[in-house]
Formats: C-alpha cells, sequence, structure tokens
C-alpha cells in the first residue's frame, strides 16, 4: 500500500486487526482500505508480540514460558561448550541466559514447580558439560563464591524479589489514580495478585536467605565438612583458595 501523503510503502501482509465481543475473540473478514487492500483478521491460536511478549486478549503465559525456557536452555549449553574459566561460566550464565528468564517474573505466571524444573535442569546440564559433579552439594551452586560456593543466581529467588518489588511500587502510588485501579482489579489477574498480596507474610531478607543456605550445606554429613572448616578457620581468606574466589580455576579443577 503506497500512502500519498509521505510518499511511503506499507506491507499490509505484517498488519492484523483482532475482534472482541465480550471478552472473546471474533472471527471477522478483516479490514478493508479504501484503495481495495485488506488486512486480515487474527484468529483465536494466533498472537501478536508486544514489548517482547506473545498476547492476544491476554499474556499466553504458557507459550511464553515454554519459548523462554528453550531460549534459555540454548543460550546456556553455548555458554557450557565454550571452555570459559569457573568465574566466568557462571558470570556469563548470569548476565547473558537468565535474564531471559528474569524479563518475564511479574508479568507471566510461574509455578515453584516450574521454577524448580528449570533449576533441576541447570543442575543436569552443568553435570552434563563437567561443570558440577552430580554429587556434590546443590546449596553450593546458588552461594556467593565469597562463601566457597559458585555464585549463579538463584532462579527461585530472583522471581519472588521480583514481585515483591513490583508490588511495593503499587503501594508506594496509591495515591495514583490509575495506580489505585489496577491495585484494586488485580484480583489474581496477574503473578502479583496486588488486591492480597499484603495478607501474604513477606520473604526473608538477602542476607538471611544466604544464611539459611549455609545452614542447609553444614548440616549435610559429607558435604558439610567443606562448610565447616570454612566457618572455623575462615580458609577462604589462605592464598591456596583465592583461586576459587577469583578466577584461576577451572571447573573440572574446583569440584575434584
Amino acid at each position: 500500500m503506497l500512502s500519498e501523503d509521505i510518499s511511503m510503502c506499507f506491507g499490509l501482509d505484517k498488519w492484523q486487526t483482532i475482534s472482541t465481543d465480550r471478552g472473546k475473540v471474533r472471527l471477522s473478514e478483516g479490514y478493508c482500505l479504501q484503495n481495495g487492500g485488506i488486512i486480515n483478521s487474527m484468529t483465536k491460536e494466533e498472537t501478536y508480540k508486544y514489548l517482547g511478549l506473545l498476547q492476544s486478549l491476554r499474556v499466553d503465559d504458557r507459550e511464553i514460558r515454554t519459548r523462554v525456557t528453550t531460549e534459555y536452555h540454548r543460550r546456556l549449553k553455548a555458554i557450557l561448550k565454550s571452555g570459559l574459566n569457573g568465574k566466568n561460566t557462571f558470570k556469563a550464565i548470569n548476565t547473558f541466559a537468565i535474564p531471559v528468564l528474569m524479563y518475564t517474573f511479574g508479568i507471566v505466571k510461574w509455578s515453584n514447580a516450574e521454577l524448580e524444573s528449570v533449576e533441576r535442569s541447570t543442575r543436569v546440564l552443568l553435570t552434563k558439560y563437567r561443570i558440577h559433579h552430580p554429587k556434590s552439594a546443590v546449596e553450593r551452586i546458588t552461594l556467593p563464591r565469597t562463601e566457597g560456593g559458585r555464585g549463579l543466581i538463584d532462579i527461585k529467588r530472583q522471581h519472588t524479589r521480583k514481585i515483591e518489588n513490583l508490588q511495593q511500587y503499587f503501594w508506594n502510588k496509591e495515591s495514583s489514580p490509575l495506580h489505585r485501579i489496577v491495585y484494586l482489579v488485580d484480583d489474581r489477574l496477574s503473578p502479583l495478585d496486588l488486591l492480597h498480596a499484603k495478607d501474604i507474610e513477606p520473604s526473608i531478607s538477602d542476607v538471611n536467605h544466604v544464611k539459611n543456605k549455609l545452614s542447609q550445606w553444614a548440616s549435610k554429613a559429607i558435604h558439610g565438612r567443606f562448610a565447616h572448616e570454612l566457618k572455623k578457620t575462615n580458609l577462604i581468606l589462605l592464598p591456596q583458595l583465592t583461586g576459587f574466589v577469583e578466577e584461576e580455576y577451572w571447573p573440572k579443577q574446583r569440584d575434584s
């Protein structure tokens, strides 16, 4: 289609309309233009992308979770094949792979089971590429490197923090009529569930979260020995362990 006003051509094949009737998609014949062109109508199964998220009448949670998880695994495998050392491997995962998931937190509904499945598949891939020993303590993966861990972002923890931060943002904007309307109508419509969120007890602080993981790690009969030694003698400050915190060691050396 040629616009006579600005003398530019527009591709009608990229345009679509959607017709709704009382919250349901209604099939139509499309929109007829004056020059005879037709803009086709979307079907019930079709979606469009807005700000990187697929949606139609509402955000398609299931489809987005599937695509995001697939892309996350693709990026994770690419990093694990790169041959980076221990510190840079987990730094790359934190900055290149996990943000794909984090972008959807607070917008797409994730259950604890789904997040645990993503974390479990992450550990499986780490083991497959010999980055993580299959018998190593699970808690060490997401503990800070300064605490003897691997420094991987805790996906479930990040999801919880993102939800709470967004909830707090809307609560602080209650004086705004627009934000207050969103707050009042969100009755389990979004992952934030603003109408009932204040009744839920907030999560523990990041410091206590790390302490709990350290306690779980130390409570294990075999794996906890290393944690006890770190706590008892502050071995993390010794020169021979500085490489674990910095970057000199490769993943296979660290778990051996």
